[in-house]
């Protein structure tokens, strides 16, 4: 009786793991006000404005003019992102990687840029 009930709770674990395994992670499938947050992303002038992004993908990312006002952009992926004239006012950029980004007022950031743009 007791290895019965062990082998069904193994099952129920196992079936678990599967379901998990499946699915597929959040961030891959966000789409906000018609933006879908993914590497090379054409987002220009976005309304992005107070959005979770942290941890976010979006290499290489058109967001110009974009509103990321207020947005938590910690430890987003930013490199080569071009963010010529976005409204960043407020916005938490912590541990986000910029390097080779165009910075809002179209400055290049250098490779090392993580948090604040270090111009080139």
């Amino acid at each position: 009786m007791l290895i019965a009930a062990l082998h069904r709770g193994f099952a129920s674990v196992l079936v678990l793991i599967v379901v998990l395994t499946m699915a597929a992670p959040v961030s891959a499938q966000q789409v906000i006000n018609g933006c879908r947050i993914e590497p090379q992303t054409q987002c220009p002038g976005a309304n992005l404005a107070g959005a979770s992004l942290a941890g976010a993908n979006l290499a290489g990312a058109n967001l110009v003019i974009a509103n990321l006002a207020g947005a938590n952009l910690t430890g987003a992926n930013l490199e080569s992102a071009r963010l010529e004239g976005a409204y960043i006012a407020g916005a938490d950029l912590s541990d986000a990687l910029l390097g080779g980004a165009t910075w809002t007022d179209g400055r290049r950031c250098s490779p090392d840029s993580i948090g604040t743009c270090n111009p080139e």
